[in-house]
């Protein structure tokens, strides 16, 4: 959305002169760059649906940006980078207003300008939680206050009076329990459910959701019929199909496994219509699916149905620990994404994702330790989550010196071998 407003805000003028117009580029770099965060986080895909929220915040944001330092220096950062990338400073001023009549300039600015306006909408998000942690600690000291009161009058107070105090309290539990629900979707949502992997969610973004948010623009990429998720069990390769399809606002089509060829047909049918009748794109999440893509007849479907996905709206997210059993008619099909085990910063981030009160330098003391443990195999995403309730429920010792005695006591789940195998897979499907 931002290089969209801000090609058509830089253009809209009749101005012609280029010394002009580049010096307009720079004024109102910052303000759409805000305007493109907050309508991403409202949700907002035309003008004329800003909602009277996302004005007011637009509004303060601008007017009191330096108030509010993450996000001041994360706009500051963004507009440097972004003047940069479009040679605001090294080219001619006829050079620089021409380079936007270039589709692929274009294109690839869209995707850099992409990834500021999601660290901005974080900025935001942090700032927001910050208030609205203070609203939960503010509105806990009130149940306190009631609760407290309830009890004093108590003796005092008619039945009914009693039932008013009583419902007071239970608005007041409903209001912070719903806070605290907000901050667990919040971690737990998109990307947000997935520590580390940066590289991998990079690639997603370029490859699904860019296209996605852009399919009804000039500048859209094809979108992708579908994506084969591989690598060892336990790395995470479902919840990054989930990811991805809560991050691009997909909705999620339920397949239910068929008994048979004819059976799975139909399901694929009832898919396609169901994908119809939403307005926005669906996927449908098919787990192991080397057992339908090593059967020839069900590769057959399957491969007839991959090809029109997209037309109809859907994109097949596919998860396989053996993705060489798939027919090649199908793997020729797919967006392959390797899911390896975790590198050590994925590790330290995976440490401190489920232990919030481990320290960054002890989450990497920790991820050392599991990756001199690991020299003939792998830990994997599951098993670390699984580590890391351990820990935690490690009474005394403190965590990280649960963590240590954890990796030092229990083996790797994923073997050499499996590792071995995985590669050989990458390099293999990379010449199909």
């Amino acid at each position: 959305m931002f290089t969209i407003n801000f090609a058509v805000d830089l253009f809209s003028t009749n101005e012609k002169d280029p010394q002009k117009i580049a010096a307009r580029a720079k004024s109102i770099a910052r303000q759409t760059l805000i305007n493109a965060a907050i309508y991403q986080l409202c949700d907002v895909t035309v003008e004329h649906n800003i909602t009277k929220e996302a004005a007011e915040t637009i509004k303060d944001i601008q007017e009191n940006l330096e108030k509010y330092p993450e996000v001041y220096h994360t706009v500051i950062n963004a507009e440097h980078e972004f003047f940069e990338k479009v040679n605001i400073d090294t080219l001619s001023a006829d050079a620089f207003t021409r380079q936007f009549k270039n589709k692929t300039f274009v294109h690839n600015l869209a995707i850099f300008s992409n990834y500021w306006v999601n660290e901005i909408s974080q900025a935001i998000v942090n700032r927001n939680r910050a208030k609205q942690v203070r609203e939960i600690n503010d509105t806990q000291k009130k149940i306190n206050y009631e609760n407290q009161k309830g009890k004093e009058i108590k003796n005092i107070l008619n039945p009914e009076e009693q039932a008013e105090v009583q419902t007071r309290v239970e608005e007041l539990e409903a209001f912070i329990h719903s806070q605290k629900e907000f901050y667990k979707s919040e971690k737990g949502f998109g990307y947000g459910r997935i520590a580390g992997y940066e590289n991998i969610k990079g690639d997603l973004t370029q490859k699904f959701i860019q296209p996605l948010s852009m399919k009804d623009t000039d500048f859209g990429d094809i979108i992708p019929n579908a994506i084969l998720f591989f690598g060892p069990t336990g790395v995470g390769k479902s919840e990054l199909a989930r990811a991805i399809t809560e991050q691009g606002k997909c909705f999620m089509l339920r397949f239910k496994d068929p008994d048979d060829i004819q059976e799975l047909q139909e399901e694929l049918d009832f898919i396609t219509q169901k994908a119809k009748d939403k307005k926005g794109h669906s996927v449908a999440v098919i787990d192991e699916f080397d057992d339908y893509g090593s059967d020839p007849e069900g590769a057959r479907v399957f491969a007839d149905f991959i090809k029109d996905c997209a037309q109809n709206n859907i994109t097949l997210l596919l998860t396989t620990n053996n993705p060489l059993d798939i027919d090649k008619s199908i793997l020729k099909q797919t967006i392959n994404i390797p899911v390896g085990v975790p590198g050590k910063k994925d590790i330290s981030e995976v440490l401190r994702f489920y232990l919030k009160d481990l320290k960054q330098d002890e989450a990497d003391e920790v991820a050392h330790e599991i990756m001199q443990k690991a020299q003939n195999g792998a830990f994997s995403n599951s098993q670390l989550k699984e580590l890391c309730a351990r820990a935690a429920r490690g009474g005394d010792v403190n965590l990280k010196d649960n963590m240590i005695q954890l990796v030092k006591a229990i083996p790797p789940e994923i073997s050499k071998k499996e590792l071995d195998k995985f590669n050989r897979e990458i390099k293999e499907i990379r010449e199909i």
